[in-house]
């Protein structure tokens, strides 16, 4: 992008940023093209049309947003806009506002900036040749859009127990220890009993991980095979029947 390939690797305290400025100014709003409000304007619900107009959409301050570009971890990947995020981290007070007239015109106006969608995306081999892992890159920007959308509503928002996607604190290691501990308790509280520390031998636990979902988990008897395996069998015979390459692991809407 012009203007934005020959920035220092460190910054430069001489640089001229006034012009800039603009260029920025000119790129990051690019997506709304006479959708974008005039920054000296007050932000009127009323003059707005956007689908839950009964209500008052939370809109984060300019300190969050500042947070968040300073929040931005400077290691990771430039995206297709060609902004580094050392460069949104390190003139974040400059840059504060412009980040916040365009993340409060997107709540306002109930409207994505979908061209800050585009990703480079990278497929990394995975087993085979024919099995790709599509790593994408976004803009850092909108990492940062994304983050304080999420904090604006966490709070309206009601999570599921078995939830553990985004939420922080939660991760694959929170999801496995819900399906193991449901289990641990069946087996330990049954009417039998069980001695001290001994291990249960005639279950084994079977989790099927389908498109990053953990909540398929069943008892399976020594010896035996899932219900999940035998459907993933199936798929995987019909495919090759039917001269098709399809990754069953990822098959998750056809079981």
């Amino acid at each position: 992008m012009d203007g934005t390939s020959n920035f220092p690797s460190n910054g430069c305290q001489n640089y001229d940023l006034s012009k800039l400025t603009e260029k920025l100014q000119a790129v990051f709003t690019a997506p709304w093209n006479g959708l974008m409000l005039d920054n000296s304007a007050s932000y009127d619900l009323n003059n707005v049309q956007h689908r839950r107009k009964e209500t008052d959409p939370h809109i984060p301050s300019i300190g969050q947003v500042k947070n968040a570009l300073n929040a931005l971890k400077v290691k990771k990947a430039t995206s297709i806009d060609g902004f580094p995020a050392w460069f949104l981290k390190q003139y974040s007070e400059d840059l504060a506002l412009v980040a916040y007239n365009i993340i409060t015109s997107s709540i306002i106006q109930c409207k994505y900036p979908t061209l800050y969608k585009q990703a480079l995306i990278t497929p990394v081999p995975k087993n085979i040749e024919t099995d790709f892992r599509q790593i994408s890159v976004l803009p850092q920007l909108v990492k940062v859009l994304e983050k304080i959308q999420l904090k604006l509503n966490c709070a309206d928002i009601t999570l599921k127990d078995n939830q553990h996607a985004f939420p922080k604190g939660r991760s694959t290691l929170s999801a496995l220890i819900e399906i193991s501990q449901k289990w641990f308790d069946e087996t330990e509280n049954n009417a039998h009993g069980r001695k001290e520390d001994e291990i249960t031998a005639n279950l084994t636990f079977h989790t099927s991980k389908c498109a990053d979902d953990c909540t398929l988990d069943q008892a399976v008897g020594a010896g035996e095979i899932s219900h999940v395996q035998q459907a993933l069998d199936i798929i995987q015979c019909w495919s090759e029947s039917n001269k098709m390459t399809i990754n069953v692991k990822k098959a998750k809407d056809y079981l």
